[in-house]
């Protein structure tokens, strides 16, 4: 799978003579037959390539938008949960997370699954329900108060951020400036939330 990044103006400045496609996609992408240069995978083990980099760890904790909190009448906190209703995303289910905060929740809970991430980010922020964000994806959600942690218990993410490039774009200049400015972008989104 191939993880899409944010787009920063700062990219369109890199270079006025080297077209950047940016394809965000779930298939994954064979970049040693030219399906990409520069790819970032999000997957359980480091993938083969010519140039591979552990990007980033990642985790998923509860995010939700502080209007729906206000309208559910909880703050950020287990009691939140009491009558909540959960997005969640197909790659991680709620109740490993249910588990480790010691929570119990209803059969009847409704919880509505997503197989996009911005799906459900957006269903959050549309004051749908507390969705289990990734830090990486939720990172500037959070810091300009669109969403907020409503816990801070957290799981550990089963893959990591994998940077994959073709020998090519790893020594060519205007691939290296598209590597570094990656490693830029999943450095800024290490900060913990």
């Amino acid at each position: 799978m191939v993880c899409p990044l944010p787009v920063d103006p700062a990219l369109s400045h890199l270079s006025s003579d080297v077209p950047i496609e940016i394809h965000p996609t779930t298939d994954l992408v064979d970049i040693e037959k030219g399906d990409a240069d520069v790819a970032v995978r999000f997957a359980h083990h480091a993938p083969n390539a010519h140039f591979c980099e552990r990007l980033m760890d990642d985790e998923w904790f509860p995010v939700a938008a502080p209007g729906y909190l206000e309208r559910i009448g909880a703050s950020a906190g287990h009691e939140a949960f009491r009558q909540a209703s959960l997005l969640a995303h197909t790659r991680q289910p709620w109740q490993p997370w249910l588990e480790k905060a010691g929570l119990t929740t209803q059969a009847a809970r409704r919880t509505m699954t997503f197989s996009d991430t911005g799906f459900m980010l957006d269903a959050a922020l549309r004051l749908q329900g507390i969705a289990l964000g990734r830090r990486s994806l939720v990172h500037d959600l959070l810091r300009t108060g669109a969403l907020v942690r409503v816990s801070e218990i957290s799981l550990h993410c089963e893959q990591s951020y994998y940077l994959l490039a073709t020998e090519r774009a790893a020594i060519a200049p205007h691939g290296r400036t598209v590597i570094r400015w990656i490693q830029a972008l999943c450095a800024g989104s290490q900060v913990q939330a």
